[in-house]
Order: C-alpha cells, then structure tokens, then sequence
C-alpha cells in the first residue's frame, strides 16, 4: 500500500486479514488541500470473503477447473483451497512443480507480474498438463486466473460443454452484479465516482475451447478429410462451425449469428450446444434447422438470427443431405449429371469436375431464429468419392483492403480454382483462402469473424 501522503490518486490497498480474520481490501481516496497537496485520506473496507466464495462456487467449468483472483503480488485472495488465500502464486506452483517432478513454466508468472494477459502451457507432456487462463484487472492492480487441464478442454462432451457455458455465464453476471453494488456504496459514501471494469479475456479462450481444433479429428478414417478455422474479428465473435461423425453418418455445420461481441458469442454458443444436442436424435438436416429453430425463436426477446448450412453426408454410398437456412452457398468441385433413383425418390447425380463452383441450386430457407412455425426444405444428392465441400461465412467475401474494395465471392472461386491440379487436402484449401485474404486485406482491420469449413470425400 502506498503511503496515504504520498499519492494524489485513488489507489487499492494490498488486502488483509483484520481481527476477526476476515479478508479485506481497502479503497483509499486522498484529501487535497487548495494547492492540491494531499493532507488526509478516506478509506472505504470491502470484506471479499463472501464476494470470492460465491466466484470460486460459480466459475467452475471443469471438474478439476480452478478459478483464482491474486492481489498485485500475485498472493491468492480467492482460491478453491482456502487454506492456499494469503499465500503466494510463485511459492504455490514451486511446490506443485517439484511434488509431481515436472518443469515449471516460467513465463506465466513472469507475464502475471508485468499484468499483460494471455493464457499458456503447464506441465507439458504430462498427465498434469493444462492451460492457465489470465487476465490483469487494471483498476485494481488485482489478477484473474482460471487453470484447466488440456484433457477436459478438449473433452468431447456435450454435457460438459452445457456446463461450461452457463455456469460461466451465471458467474460473469455475478461478478458484474456485485462489483456494480459495492461500488455503488463507495461512490455514495465519497461522493466521487468509482467505477471498476472486470476484463476477462479468458471469455475468447474458454469460447475457442468449445470448437474442434484437433486435425485429422478421425485418424483412423480414410474416406474423410476435414480442417475448420474460426478467426473472430473481436475478443468474441458469433460465427460457429461444428461436425460429428455418427457411424458412417457425418453431421457438419456452419453458422454466422447476427451482429457482432458478447451478445453474438453468447448467442453462438447456445446455438453450437442445441446442435450438439439435437445430432444425436435427428439425422435429416431439415429436421435439425426445425428443431433448432424452434428452440430458439420461442424466446428470441433480442430479435437475433443465425443463417447456417447444415448437412448429413453418409460415407457409405455418398448420400449427401443439405438445408441451407439462409447462408452464403458454399462451393465444390461437381457437375450436375442426370439423377439417380432411392427408395424414396430420383435425386440429382454430382460427378467430380476440375473446377470449383458455387452449389447454387439446393433451396434456400429462412435464418434460424426468425419464425417459430417454419418448415425448412433440404435436398439431396449423390455425390462421388473426390466431392470437396468448402464452406465459409461472409468474413472472407466482404474482407476489405485498405480501399474499402471487397475481396468478393469471384476472387474466392478463382483463387481455389487456381491452386492447380496440385494434391489438395482440406487444411490446403483453408489456409490457401486464408492467406488470400491477409494478403488482400494489406493490414486493414477484420471487421467480420472470419470462418471456414472444408470437407473432402475420398
């Protein structure tokens, strides 16, 4: 704590155990005299225990998940294990470290100390290793961490991923709830305003967390190339991508939920979840966009939307199934020629071709989200060994350049035409496109979340 006479700005004192043991933190404002020298102070005490109690009960994503706040020092002043509150960061991982015989990674601390954010890797290559999550609070000198081991992030879990969502919501609403009435007293008791932000960058990490980025995803599949990205223009973005493989049934999506921040990362969520949920009783994606949107229009109080492209492709006889609900039409390298006879119906017959078109033809429905009572249409094709899918959302076309030009959905098609006959691969066809727009853009900022999914059917 910086000494009361010495200091013309409002400061946090380093918090403490008082006479009952309770834990304090101490929000001091000088007192200027006219020359504007400091002749006094007023302090304001604020018991955390409660307050972090309440923190540490709610933010717990994981099972073995553990959220922590630490004072400027990096000494604990909530913590899971109470017994750790008071106690240093430093001290608390040297002992971890030399109890399980694993190196410690220094560069977490050492970016804690110069209050930068970020996250990074623990005990790597070992059964402890995890991702630390961090973020500085700037108007209190105070840090945020929350640290999850890398095999729960990465937990392929419907259930899991439920939790995580709402119960970190839940927590994030508490914490701005509380803060806004604590200091709501301070700056009524003082007269001055005080405000205080709580910047929880782990809010981007824990949302990446929640999409696949683990490639090839089935190893041990030979009919099947997959590679995604997702490139939020802000913090948080609200494009999604998903895929799931039921059998020989491959259930992939992609989406772009309306408007942009928080409200649409929040929305994007809610959306990859209910997908997750409804993939494992409905195969038909027309019966997935009605089910989605059913679950999602009888209380969208915000009006917001998400236009998606949803399919079902069966890697045993190259049935592909798709609903587009209001998207950009993705391209792949196929002809239309003549059609085919199922048990149910001809549908049309796609050949492979040397160039990479848009598929313009299967209906387009409404946004999900939009009318409760809506009956989405899908199509079916039969699509040959060599099908490759390339699905993306409007960050790519309506990139800009310095100009203000639009990269455009022409450049997109000419530039995955152009790569040749060249062996592709679908991480090929991803980072090609990606590299396209960087290029194109010539620094010019994201303005969109940028996403793309490619499949290819071997």
């Amino acid at each position: 704590m910086s000494p009361p006479l010495q200091t013309k700005s409002p400061f946090w004192c380093k918090p403490f155990r008082d006479v009952k043991d309770a834990l304090i933190a101490c929000y001091c404002i000088p007192l200027l005299d006219e020359h504007d020298q400091p002749i006094g102070v007023i302090a304001v005490d604020m018991q955390l225990d409660r307050f972090t109690e309440q923190l540490i009960k709610e933010i717990h994503p994981y099972e073995q998940a553990e959220f922590m706040v630490m004072d400027k020092d990096l000494d604990f002043i909530a913590h899971p294990d109470h017994r750790l509150i008071m106690t240093s960061l430093p001290n608390h991982v040297q002992q971890l470290t030399k109890a399980n015989n694993y190196e410690q990674n220094e560069s977490i601390i050492i970016r804690m100390k110069n209050k930068t954010e970020g996250y990074d890797t623990y005990a790597k290559d070992t059964r402890f290793e995890g991702m630390m999550f961090y973020s500085p609070i700037e108007q209190t000198g105070w840090t945020v961490a929350l640290s999850i081991l890398k095999t729960d992030i990465f937990e392929d879990s419907n259930a899991v991923a439920h939790q995580m969502f709402f119960l970190c919501l839940l927590g994030m609403i508490l914490m701005v709830a509380t803060c806004g009435f604590l200091f709501a007293k301070i700056r009524k008791a003082v007269e001055h305003k005080a405000g205080i932000e709580w910047e929880l960058s782990t809010a981007h990490n824990i949302q990446m967390a929640m999409v696949k980025k683990v490639y090839p995803p089935y190893p041990d599949r030979d009919d099947i190339d997959i590679y995604a990205t997702l490139i939020p223009a802000k913090d948080v973005g609200g494009d999604l991508y998903d895929f799931a493989l039921q059998g020989n049934i491959l259930h992939f999506c992609i989406g772009d939920v309306s408007g942009k921040g928080v409200p649409a990362s929040l929305f994007m969520a809610i959306t990859r979840t209910l997908y997750r949920s409804i993939i494992t009783r409905e195969d038909s994606p027309a019966k997935i966009a009605k089910a989605l949107n059913q679950s999602i229009a009888a209380d969208n109080k915000e009006d917001m939307f998400v236009t998606m492209y949803i399919g079902a492709l069966d890697l045993k006889n190259g049935i592909l199934t798709v609903c587009n609900c209001g998207h950009n039409a993705p391209l792949s390298n196929t002809l239309v020629s003549g059609s085919i006879q199922t048990e149910e119906k001809a549908i049309p017959h796609l050949v492979s071709s040397e160039k990479m078109d848009f598929m313009a033809y299967p209906s387009i429905n409404i946004p999900v989200g939009v009318v409760e009572e809506y009956e989405y249409e899908e199509v079916t094709m039969k699509v040959e060994p060599g099908f490759r899918l390339f699905l993306y959302t409007d960050g790519i076309t309506e990139a800009e350049n310095t100009t203000h030009q639009l990269y455009g959905e022409e450049r997109l098609q000419q530039e995955l035409n152009g790569m040749g006959r060249k062996k592709h691969s679908a991480q090929l066809d991803v980072e090609h496109i990606l590299n396209t727009v960087h290029l194109y853009a010539d620094g010019h900022n994201q303005s969109d979340d940028i996403t793309i999914l490619s499949i290819h059917y071997k």
